[in-house]
Order: structure tokens, then sequence, then C-alpha cells
């Protein structure tokens, strides 16, 4: 081995280990072969799916519990009117939902955000059971109570505006109310009243 390959030889050596001295910590392990991190690093690509997996799952069983609610809730309050149970006592909407609606609701659910309707129907299959909407946003103006006459045929609605979370993200299923997004859980729920003997005045506008 001749002079010129030997002192070759020695510089490939010493740059090899000033490379590999680089990647070694103040005690002298290898950096490459540190693990600690790998756990962090991985659950950093998977905590946001995950949240966003448990948020959803939240979220849809709060819409069926809070669909289940209104329509128990309706059911109850309408139930009121078609036997005239409540007719001296509910004069207005206000009253209304004070008296028949809200002690049916659940306690978790907040009754003034709730909008109710009971008005007459002109048939199961040509009634508007929509929720009414203005510029893209929940309006419930035009609701008001309107218990009807025995054997008229009625409809009743209840529209609660829920906050929304995952949802908020996405376009479909989501409006606006007061100027925040919502999503609407609705319940329409069609009735005949009974033949009762009415004893007291319809309420103004009716």
């Amino acid at each position: 081995m001749n002079v010129r390959m030997l002192v070759g030889r020695i510089v490939c050596e010493r740059a090899a280990t000033r490379t590999a001295s680089a990647f070694k910590d103040p005690s002298g392990v290898s950096l490459l072969s540190h693990r600690r991190g790998a756990a962090g690093i991985e659950m950093a690509f998977i905590i946001m799916p995950l949240m966003m997996f448990i948020l959803g799952i939240f979220e849809l069983g709060l819409t069926f519990y809070i669909q289940q609610a209104l329509d128990l809730a309706l059911y109850t309050a309408a139930r009121q009117v078609a036997t005239g149970a409540i007719q001296n006592s509910a004069t207005s909407l206000a009253t209304f939902k004070s008296v028949a609606f809200c002690p049916a609701a659940s306690g978790l659910l907040p009754c003034r955000s709730i909008s109710v309707t009971v008005t007459p129907s002109t048939g199961f299959t040509g009634s508007n059971s929509s929720v009414p909407m203005t510029n893209g946003s929940f309006d419930p103006s035009g609701y008001h109570y309107c218990p009807g006459v025995p054997g008229e045929l009625m409809m009743a609605q209840a529209v609660y505006p829920a906050p929304t979370f995952l949802l908020a993200f996405l376009s479909g299923g989501v409006t606006t109310y007061k100027g925040k997004k919502v999503r609407l859980i609705s319940s329409t729920l069609g009735f005949v009243n009974e033949f009762y003997t009415a004893t007291a005045t319809a309420p103004s506008g009716c």
C-alpha cells in the first residue's frame, strides 16, 4: 500500500468518525437510536381525528336525545289540546308552552329556546310542515297558538335550535338563528280534536 492510499484511508476514517459523533448526544449514545419522542409524534398525528370521532359520537347521541324529548313533549301537549283539557288555562302561545309543553319537556332542554306552534290544518297531505326560514335563517315569528274547535284537524310543531360542534365545520344541516350557527331539530304532529264540549272562547288570532 503506497503512501497516497494510506493517507486517503486515514482521512476517510476520520471523516466517518466526525460524522458519527455528530449524531450522538453528550453521553455518547447515538441519536438515531432514541425512541422516547416517537409516541408523542404518533399521538400528534392521531389526536385530532380521534377527538373529532369522539365529538361526532357525542353530538349524534345528543341529537337523538333531543329529538326524542321533543317528540314526547309535543305529543303530551297536543293530547291536551285534542281533548280540550287546557282550553280554559292556555289562552296564548306563552301560556300553552308554560302549562302544557314545558312541563312535559326534558329538564335538560332550555324550554325558552324551543319554538312551538299549534294551528288548524287543511289536511294531512296539504299542510305545510316545513320549518319556517327567512333568508336562510330560522324564523319562528309566524308561530302562534290556535287550538281549533272540536273535530277539527290540527298540526303542532316544535323546533329547537341546538348548538352544534362538529357540524359547524360542515355546510349541510346547519343554519343560523340569532346570529349563531345552529342545527334545527324539529318535531311535527298532526291530530284531530276530539268532540269535547267547548266552554272557552278561542284565543285572539284564531
